[in-house]
C-alpha cells in the first residue's frame, strides 16, 4: 500500500515539474499536501525514477528551488509516461479525447476494430466515461464523413473512404496538442517506416525547388506521403481516385509538378513503383489548402471549387479595374487568360514562401505608376478571396498585364459611314457614334457611289445604313442609324476586329506566359565565353528551383554533340528533361555577338523543357508556333536586342 502511495507522490511531483520546470520547495510541498521536510525525500524518489528511465533529473538548488533538467527527447519520454499513467481525474477532457482518437485511428489502420472496454482499460477510465468520450470522437470524425459502427466480435469500426481516413489522420497528427514531432506520432500508426530518410528527401526537394514550407505545411505533406509510401511498401492499394474532367487542370499546376518530382525521388529511393493516383491526391491537398474552406473527399469538387474561385477573382479584378479606369476590358480574353495563368503559381509561391525579386516594382513605379495604384485595389480583393496578403512587387506583375491590356485597347479606331441619307443627318449619326463609342475617334462619311468607286478604304470599321455589294469583313449594317442598340453592336464588332488583328501579329499565347520571368532574363550582357554564359543562365534556373543540380552539364553535353544555333543570330540550348522541375525559359541578349560554333549569336533562349503531360506539351507547342514567327524576322530579333532592361523585355513577350 505504501509503495503505491509513494508512486502516486512521485507521479504528482513529476506532473507539477513537467508543467512548471522550476518551483520552490515550499510551494511544491503545499501542492502535494506534505511537509517541506517530507517533500525532499519524495523528490529524491522521483529523481531516482527519472534517472533509471533516462528521462532527465531533478535538482534542488539553493535560493532557486526544485528544478527539472531534461533535453527534448527526455521531455517527450516523460510526456508519454505521464499521459499513460495519470489517474482519470487529472487528465484533461482534450487529452482523453486525443488518446481515444489515437486508439480508434490505429485500429482503423490495422483494420481490427477496438472495444470500449479495451479503450477504458488502456486509459484507466471507467466504461461510462469512455462511452461519453467516444461520442465526442464520433462528432470529431463526422467532419471527415467518417462514422463509428459497433460490429459484433470487433467492437468499434470506422466507416469511410481512404481519402476520409487520410484527412482525419493528418488533422489529428498536425493539430494534436503534443510535444512530439509529427514523425513520432506517425511511427505509432506506421511502424517500421524509415521516416528520417523520407524527411531527408522531402527537405532536399524543398531546397531544390527553393521553397520554404511553414511548419504546418511541412507536417501536412509529410503525413500524406508517409501514409502513401507505407501502403505501397505493404503492397496495399487503398486509394482509388478518378479526377475526370479536372485532370488537365491538376496537371497544369505547379503543385502537380512538385508532387510528381517528390514521389519520383521517394519511389527511386525505396524501390517502389509509381502510383499516379498518389501524385494526384497530394496535388489536390496542397492546391486547395488555405484556399478551399470546406475540403471534401471528392477531388473533382475540390479542384472545381478552386478553379471557380480563381476565375471569379480574375473576372472581379478585371471588372473593378475597368470601372476605375473607365476602359472596358471585361471581354479581353488575353488579359483574362494571362491573369489566370499568372495567379495559379502566385498562390503557390505565397503559400510556400517563394518570393519573386523586386525588379518589376521599380520599373512599374517609374513607367506605370497610375496602373500600379489601381492594382493596389486588388490587394483587398486578393485577401478576401484567398486569405493571404499579396506584396507590392507581386502587384507590379499584375499591373503589367493590365497595362498591356490598356495598350491593346488604346489604339483609336477609324470608321466610315456609308449612307445615302442627306449630309446633315449623316453628320448627326457620326457625331452620336463618336460620343457614345469611345474607341471611335474619327468617322468619315461616304455615299454608296463613292464607296463603290474606291479600291481601298482606309478604315478599321465600315458602318452602313444599307446593304453593300461587298463581302468585306469590316462592314456592319445599321438598319436604324438612330437606335441606341447600335452602340453595343459596334462595340462588339470593334472587340472582334481587335482580336482578329491581334492574332495576325506576333505574340505569345497566355498559356505560354508562365514560361517567362524577368528574373530569368539578361539584357545587353557583355560576355565573350559561351560556356560561362550558359553557366550563368543555368544557375538562374537552379537557384529558383526550376532545374536540379547537374542540369548545366547536360546543356554542355548537348552543345558538344551538335550546335543549337538556328540562324539570324539566335541559339536555343537545352538540357535533359530529367533535370527539369518546371518548364521555364532563360533569355539572354548580348551587347556583342559571340561564337556559337557555326555562327555568331546575339540572342540565346535556354529552353528548360518539361513535357510529361498534355498541358505541358500544349504549352511548348504554342511557344514554338510563336517563337518561329519571332525568330524568322531580323526585325523581330533586333527588337529583342534593343531592350536595355529585363522588365521591358518581359512586357514585350507577354503583350
Amino acid at each position: 500500500m505504501n509503495r503505491k502511495k509513494d508512486a502516486g507522490y512521485s507521479l504528482a511531483i513529476l506532473k507539477i515539474l513537467y508543467d512548471t520546470g522550476t518551483i520552490r520547495a515550499q510551494d511544491l510541498a503545499s501542492k502535494i499536501g506534505l511537509s517541506e521536510k517530507t517533500i525532499r525525500s519524495k523528490v529524491h524518489a522521483a529523481d531516482a525514477f527519472l534517472c533509471t528511465h533516462d528521462m532527465g533529473s531533478i535538482e534542488l538548488r539553493p535560493h532557486v528551488g526544485v528544478v527539472l533538467n531534461q533535453d527534448a527527447k527526455q521531455r517527450r519520454g516523460l510526456s508519454s509516461f505521464l499521459k499513460s499513467h495519470l489517474p482519470e481525474d487529472t487528465m484533461s477532457d482534450t487529452n482523453r479525447m486525443n488518446k481515444t482518437l489515437k486508439l480508434i485511428l490505429l485500429s482503423a489502420k490495422e483494420k481490427t476494430g477496438i472495444t470500449t472496454q479495451k479503450i477504458a482499460d488502456q486509459l484507466y477510465l471507467s466504461v461510462p466515461t469512455t462511452q461519453k468520450i467516444i461520442k465526442e470522437c464520433e462528432e470529431w470524425l463526422k467532419a471527415f464523413d467518417i462514422t463509428l459502427m459497433c460490429v459484433r466480435k470487433k467492437g468499434l469500426v470506422m466507416k469511410g473512404s481512404e481519402e476520409n481516413y487520410r484527412q482525419a489522420l493528418k488533422k489529428f497528427i498536425v493539430s494534436v496538442d503534443s510535444d512530439e514531432r509529427p514523425a513520432e506520432d506517425l511511427l505509432y500508426f506506421l511502424p517500421g517506416l524509415n521516416i528520417d530518410s523520407i524527411e531527408k528527401i522531402l527537405q532536399e526537394v524543398e531546397k531544390e525547388w527553393n521553397f520554404n514550407f511553414t511548419d504546418n505545411s511541412y507536417a501536412n505533406i509529410l503525413v500524406y506521403i508517409c501514409v502513401a509510401l507505407y501502403e505501397n511498401l505493404q503492397g496495399q492499394k487503398c486509394l482509388s481516385l478518378k479526377y475526370g474532367d479536372v485532370s488537365k487542370n491538376i496537371e497544369a499546376c505547379t503543385e502537380f509538378r512538385f508532387s510528381r518530382a517528390l514521389y519520383q525521388r521517394l519511389n527511386d529511393h525505396l524501390g517502389l513503383a509509381e502510383r499516379p493516383e498518389e501524385v494526384g491526391f497530394l496535388t489536390v491537398q496542397i492546391l486547395c489548402s488555405h484556399v478551399i474552406e470546406n475540403q471534401t473527399n471528392n477531388p473533382q469538387k475540390m479542384v472545381q471549387e478552386y478553379d471557380k474561385k480563381l476565375n471569379d477573382f480574375v473576372k472581379k479584378t478585371i471588372s473593378v479595374v475597368s470601372e476605375v479606369m473607365n476602359v472596358d476590358m471585361t471581354k479581353d480574353e488575353t488579359l483574362y487568360g494571362g491573369l489566370v495563368n499568372h495567379i495559379r503559381p502566385l498562390l503557390f509561391r505565397l503559400r510556400y514562401g517563394v518570393q519573386s525579386e523586386n525588379i518589376a516594382n521599380i520599373y512599374v513605379r517609374e513607367k506605370y505608376i497610375s496602373t500600379l495604384r489601381v492594382s493596389w485595389l486588388i490587394s483587398t480583393l486578393f485577401e478576401e478571396y484567398f486569405h493571404m496578403s499579396i506584396s507590392d512587387n507581386e502587384l507590379s506583375y499584375i499591373a503589367l498585364y493590365i497595362q498591356s491590356a490598356l495598350d491593346r485597347n488604346s489604339r483609336p479606331m477609324k470608321a466610315v459611314l456609308v449612307s445615302n441619307l442627306n449630309m446633315s443627318i449623316s453628320q448627326l449619326v457620326t457625331d452620336k457614334l463618336i460620343h457614345h463609342v469611345s474607341d471611335i475617334k474619327e468617322c468619315k462619311i461616304l455615299s454608296t457611289h463613292e464607296f463603290g468607286s474606291m479600291k481601298h478604304i482606309d478604315a478599321d470599321l465600315i458602318l452602313t445604313t444599307t446593304a453593300l455589294d461587298s463581302n468585306d469583313s469590316r462592314i456592319l449594317i445599321l438598319p436604324d442609324p438612330f437606335a441606341d442598340s447600335n452602340y453595343d453592336l459596334i462595340r462588339d464588332r470593334i472587340t472582334e476586329l481587335k482580336k482578329n488583328d491581334y492574332k495576325k501579329t506576333f505574340h505569345f499565347d497566355a498559356v505560354c506566359h508562365s514560361l517567362f520571368e524577368p528574373e530569368l532574363m539578361m539584357t545587353h550582357v557583355h560576355c565573350t565565353d559561351k560556356k560561362k554564359l550558359l553557366k550563368d543562365m543555368c544557375t538562374k534556373l537552379t537557384i529558383k528551383g526550376y532545374a536540379a543540380p547537374g542540369y548545366y552539364q547536360t546543356v554542355i553535353a548537348r552543345e558538344e554533340s551538335s550546335t543549337t544555333s538556328i540562324g539570324l543570330g539566335v541559339a536555343i540550348p537545352h538540357g535533359q528533361m530529367k533535370y527539369t522541375n518546371e518548364s521555364k525559359l532563360v533569355i539572354a541578349t548580348l551587347d556583342e555577338p559571340i561564337d556559337w560554333g557555326t555562327e555568331k549569336v546575339s540572342a540565346v533562349f535556354l529552353l528548360n523543357i518539361l513535357m510529361k503531360n498534355e498541358n505541358e506539351i500544349n504549352k511548348w507547342q504554342e511557344f514554338y508556333r510563336q517563337f518561329i514567327k519571332l525568330t524568322e524576322s531580323q526585325e523581330n530579333v533586333k527588337k529583342l536586342e534593343s531592350f536595355r532592361n529585363e522588365i521591358e523585355l518581359y512586357y514585350f513577350l507577354i503583350q
